[in-house]
């Protein structure tokens, strides 16, 4: 447990130092917003195609840690709570807050457990884990339209627009790269290869600042107030929900150590509010505050996930 809780505490506190530069107003949140639009454009994809690409993956279970955390998100335990909610504009909520992780603040605490080895081993899991999430996102959405529960919903919630989000998006670009120049065994030119490392790196901190600069506490007490249920739903999959899964899938699949860890962390990481989504803008109204919710109490429940999990 100690161990776990050294290696979550340090990426805990710098969240809590954005959400206090914000406070005491040294940087807005709104300049916080554009540092984060950088970081999804630049320096996590330079994060994955350094890690993925220049990482040697010869001893890891590759295949298995993809299968699980596949199967996390295949089981649907998420998108089965969410279809019991009784509101349509509340159940996507319910889904998508739940298993939209916060992958930085995943890669500060992999850093600071295993080192760059774990930090590798965690950018395979949050490899798989993204494109499947967006997917995910886009069948249930595709769900909810075909049931009819909201007469708009077809075409709000269409399976295409997560398709089309996830062709667009910058950080799939980055692990395309990544692995294509893994599998090819080509070397990053020494000088490139720095910069892109160099880019990479910063996603953390920023990421981790950023996190904290959207911490919002009135956010949160309208989520319980506006859907207490969902809210509450939403937190139970995200932080306990997920991990359990996780570690089930790591001790079926026979994974240890770094591995294991990988794939708990990664299910065990708080949701944070998508910056593309396919859902309708007023459909997002409680993720803020839930995403609030998540990253103030991962602070207990992410340690001890992976104390008990791995």
């Amino acid at each position: 447990m100690g161990e776990a809780l050294v290696g979550t505490l340090p990426a805990f506190l710098i969240i809590l130092l954005g959400g206090s530069l914000v406070y005491r107003r040294y940087v807005s949140a709104e300049s916080w917003a554009q540092f984060q639009k950088l970081n999804y454009y630049l320096f996590l994809p330079a994060m994955f195609l350094f890690g993925l690409g220049t990482s040697d993956f010869s001893d890891a279970p590759l295949l298995r840690m993809v299968v699980a955390v596949v199967s996390i998100l295949g089981a649907r335990p998420s998108m089965e709570r969410a279809r019991r909610v009784r509101s349509a504009k509340i159940g996507p909520q319910v889904h998508e807050g739940s298993i939209r992780a916060n992958v930085p603040y995943g890669m500060g605490v992999s850093l600071a457990l295993g080192g760059t080895d774990g930090l590798a081993l965690f950018l395979v899991a949050a490899a798989t884990y993204l494109p499947t999430v967006i997917v995910a996102g886009g069948l249930f959405g595709h769900f909810v339209g075909k049931q009819d529960l909201d007469p708009d919903a077809e075409q709000e919630y269409a399976l295409a627009s997560s398709l089309r989000l996830l062709a667009q998006n910058p950080i799939v670009w980055g692990v395309a790269g990544g692995v294509a120049l893994n599998f090819a065994n080509i070397p990053l030119a020494t000088g490139l290869a720095a910069m892109v490392q160099a880019a990479g790196y910063a996603a953390i901190p920023i990421g981790l600042l950023g996190a904290g600069a959207a911490l919002n506490i009135a956010a949160a007490q309208n989520a319980f107030e506006a859907a207490r249920g969902a809210a509450i739903a939403s937190l139970a999959i995200n932080l306990v929900g997920l991990p359990a899964a996780a570690g089930l899938a790591g001790l079926v699949l026979g994974l240890e150590g770094s591995e294991a860890v990988a794939i708990v962390l990664i299910a065990a990481l708080p949701c944070l509010v998508p910056r593309f989504s396919v859902l309708r803008a007023s459909a997002q109204s409680v993720l803020p505050g839930v995403a609030t919710i998540a990253t103030l109490a991962s602070a207990v429940t992410m340690p001890i996930s992976i104390w008990l999990l791995t």
